[in-house]
């Protein structure tokens, strides 16, 4: 789906690991700085967002999280398409996800569900949402093959 406008999405995070425990403590700010429709003139407001999550890895492959997510929008919609007003939404969701790592070749592959359900909603429309998603890197380094040095003796 596509809202037809540009959209900047600024994020920043912290996370916290313990791997004795296998704990692991995220949470991740960001802006929505949102640009107007040009085809309908229409203009939807930006916004802050805030996820939170706490993951325990009950191997190194699988783990389970608890999650939750707040979007807060800061101005109100707008521009000469607008017919409903100065528009402004906010939603809080809660929910969980079910993560599993593994490596194709010498590339690691992680594969996560996440249920989220809405909770608390303000001029949006309510409801539970699910995601399925894969994540991968583009590229691996090499390893690099560490070589032996040769030992030299000399005989005097």
């Amino acid at each position: 789906m596509a809202f037809n406008r540009p959209v900047g999405d600024f994020n920043a995070g912290l996370t916290y690991l313990d791997q004795t425990l296998g704990i692991e403590m995220s949470a991740v700010g960001g802006l929505e700085v949102n640009g107007v429709n040009r085809a309908t003139q229409y203009r939807s407001g930006d916004g802050l967002h805030l996820d939170l999550s706490a993951t325990k890895f009950l191997t190194k492959e699988f783990s389970i999280s608890v999650i939750a997510s707040h979007y807060q929008q800061i101005t109100a919609d707008g521009g000469s398409g607008d017919n409903v007003g100065p528009y402004r939404g906010r939603v809080t969701a809660v929910g969980g996800t079910v993560g599993f790592n593994f490596e194709v070749g010498t590339i690691p592959v992680t594969t996560r569900f996440k249920l989220l359900r809405e909770v608390e909603i303000n001029n949006r429309f309510k409801g539970t949402s699910g995601f399925a998603e894969l994540s991968f890197p583009l590229w691996v380094a090499p390893q690099v093959a560490t070589e032996k040095a040769a030992v030299v003796r000399a005989k005097y």
